[in-house]
């Protein structure tokens, strides 16, 4: 009698673990399947090439002086310059801000205009 109940157990336990097993590699099949490739790596190495693009130009623009509108008087000057030089106006807050408004005025006004070339 002994025999006979244990047979049964064994089938059983034969069977759960088997049904596991498939179970577990249709999943793993379909996953394999399925699986779309990796597409965040590509984006990623754009996305640090546009970085070291965009880097590369604005370090140049706040490392180099330039002159930015000739007839109105505005330069760009380096970003270490412009900082010693607010720090050296500013000293005298009132002569600072008269000086600030001045600028103000000159890169605002209006330029005459061009003649017309079919006059």
């Amino acid at each position: 009698m002994s025999s006979e109940t244990k047979k049964p157990f064994g089938i059983y336990l034969i069977g759960i673990v088997g049904a596991i097993a498939i179970g577990y590699g249709t999943v793993r099949l379909a996953t394999r399947q399925v699986t779309p490739p990796d597409i965040a790596a590509q984006r990623v190495s754009e996305r640090l090439k546009f970085r070291q693009e965009v880097t590369d130009a604005t370090t140049a623009t706040l490392t180099n002086a330039a002159i930015i509108d000739p007839q109105r008087g505005i330069y760009r000057l380096p970003i270490n310059a412009a900082m010693e030089l607010t720090l050296r106006e500013w000293q005298n807050p009132a002569a600072a801000r008269k000086v600030l408004l001045e600028r103000l005025e000159t890169a605002t006004a209006k330029l005459p205009e061009k003649p017309n070339a079919f006059e």
